[in-house]
């Protein structure tokens, strides 16, 4: 099965999770795998980075039509959006996320 945006949406794959803490760095080192709970099941819902696999057709119309530019956010870019935006989806193995476009608040861009 494949997930493919619609309308103004935008299906995202997120980044997986840095180390945010000394400890799980530590024990990742080690080979343990601490357990999940509560609270870092929840972290794990604070992913806000992930890489673009599908733009639907009418994602960013307004923005280009208002300011006669390209669309800004292309199939493979990273990008940041708002946390807690949009719906989680299983996609076999993978695990992504579909958001409306101006959920999008910056594109990560290498000079």
């Amino acid at each position: 099965m494949t997930v493919k945006a619609v309308l103004h949406r935008l299906v995202v794959k997120p980044v997986e999770l840095e180390e945010y803490d000394e400890t799980d760095a530590k024990l990742k080192e080690l080979g343990l795998i601490k357990g999940i709970t509560e609270e870092t099941k929840y972290h794990g819902n604070q992913i806000d980075k992930g890489v673009v696999i599908d733009v639907g057709p009418t994602a960013f119309l307004d923005y280009v039509k208002k300011h006669d530019l390209a669309v800004p956010v292309k199939t493979g870019s990273l990008v940041t959006y708002a946390r807690h935006s949009g719906k989680h989806i299983k996609d076999g193995d993978i695990e992504v996320v579909v958001i409306n476009d101006d959920d999008v608040l910056a594109i990560h861009v290498e000079e």
